[in-house]
């Protein structure tokens, strides 16, 4: 399994905040060789740069830090090494750096015993660090790479139980791995498991899916339940593999009646929505029954069905569908919705007075809804069309006066000034 190697921070400008009051010269005459090279380092010039620089007769640890971040923005990491190793002072304000930063050039040179050793030591030192845990990551990726499984478990397991850490997930996920390699496959899978259930969004939770499907549940017969079915389609979903999630969901609403199964319905109706198989998903919508287990799934349903009428552009029964869930479940956190869905089908087929009648009506029914600034500018916009310009710069200013930092105040301001542009003409 391939292993991150994680790059190094930009902290140019930290250095070069600290040099003013910590760099203390030989020969006050080289302060102007330093300043030359620093102006290149600023233009990325790192090899003009370096050239000046070794040049210096100055043994500060601040000058060789310099000198190794310009090898190291160079690549050359031997020489990079060369020069931390002499900035590693604790005199030295910025001495954690070149601590850390040698231990990574050792590690990319493959001398994994000074890159361990000088990990330890900034670790030692430095617990404070932002790069503490990074570093300890590091170790155990160094131990994992020489097949030191034990070592590596034990800095792995210290940073997942590590409460709020920033390496939770990535450790675990490399635990995980060690498992497959010692073939215990039970663990491993248990800590895909945990990634996937924790968060489904992130690449660590595809990447846990994708090392389940491709070795763990090939090598050993283990128990998939129903749940880690949804967890697995939920990654499979926001990643885009809608095939592949719709075979899970079917897994899971095949031979059941709890709420599992109600919320596996729904997420093949929406799964076919994001496909626009429209037709197929009202299909699926449509299964689901008032009864089933499961908070709102039933009112969900309906209102996706409206929304796969409109898509397919069959407006009347987009409207017909979304008045009658309005009226009948206005209690719904769909209902402000509804009603917003059946005013833009008005006012696209151009039935003017019914869409700013419901706009109206979404408005004073649902007056904390997200969408009321928005119907307040549609309103505006339809009477601008109407060329009902009085009424037209009465609702845009009533909307810039109730919602004066909402997004869609911009465009009403816009539109007064266009409508007393048209009233002027």
């Amino acid at each position: 399994m391939a292993k991150k190697i994680f790059p190094f921070p930009l902290w140019f400008m930290v250095l070069i905040t600290f040099i003013p009051t910590y760099m203390i010269f030989s020969d006050e005459t080289q302060d102007q060789p330093f300043a030359d090279a620093l102006t290149l380092i600023d233009e990325r010039n790192y090899k003009d740069a370096l050239q000046i620089l070794i040049q210096i007769k100055d043994s500060s640890p601040e000058i060789k830090h310099v000198i190794a971040d310009c090898y190291t923005k160079n690549e050359i990491w031997e020489e990079a090494a060369k020069y931390y190793n002499q900035a590693i002072s604790t005199e030295y304000v910025l001495s954690d750096y070149t601590t850390y930063h040698l231990a990574k050039c050792y590690q990319l040179l493959e001398d994994y015993e000074n890159s361990v050793q000088y990990y330890q030591l900034f670790i030692n030192r430095y617990p404070e660090s932002p790069h503490f845990s990074e570093a300890k990551f590091q170790i155990a990726v160094i131990h994992q790479k020489q097949a030191d499984y034990h070592k590596a478990l034990q800095f792995f397991t210290d940073l997942a139980n590590e409460k709020g850490g920033s390496y939770i997930r990535e450790a675990t996920f490399e635990m995980a791995g060690i498992y497959e390699e010692l073939q215990d496959w039970r663990e491993a899978k248990t800590l895909y498991d945990k990634l996937i259930s924790k968060n489904t969004s992130d690449s660590i939770a595809l990447a846990s899916l994708n090392q389940l499907e491709k070795s763990v549940l090939k090598s050993v017969e283990l128990r998939v339940t129903r749940k880690q079915l949804m967890d697995q389609g939920e990654v499979l979903d926001k990643n885009l593999r809608l095939t592949d999630a719709l075979k899970k969901y079917r897994k899971i609403a095949t031979g059941y009646q709890d709420e599992l199964t109600t919320q596996a319905m729904y997420k093949i109706g929406k799964t076919y929505f994001r496909q626009r198989k429209y037709t197929r998903a009202i299909t699926e919508f449509q299964k689901i029954k008032s009864y089933m287990a499961g908070p709102g799934y039933f009112t969900s349903a309906l209102y996706q069905i409206g929304r796969c009428y409109r898509r397919l552009n069959q407006h009347q029964a987009a409207r017909k569908h979304f008045n009658s869930f309005s009226k009948k479940y206005h209690w719904s956190r769909f209902a402000d919705d509804a009603l917003y869905h059946q005013a833009r089908l008005y006012e696209v087929d151009s039935d003017t007075k019914s869409a700013i009648k419901l706009y109206k009506k979404m408005i004073e029914l649902y007056r904390h809804s997200e969408l009321v600034p928005r119907a307040y500018w549609r309103i505006g916009w339809t009477q601008f069309k109407a060329k009902k310009y009085d009424d037209s710069i009465t609702t845009f200013q009533k909307h810039v006066s109730l919602f004066p930092k909402n997004g869609w105040s911009l465009a009403a301001d816009h539109w007064i000034a266009k409508v007393q542009e048209k009233q002027k003409n």
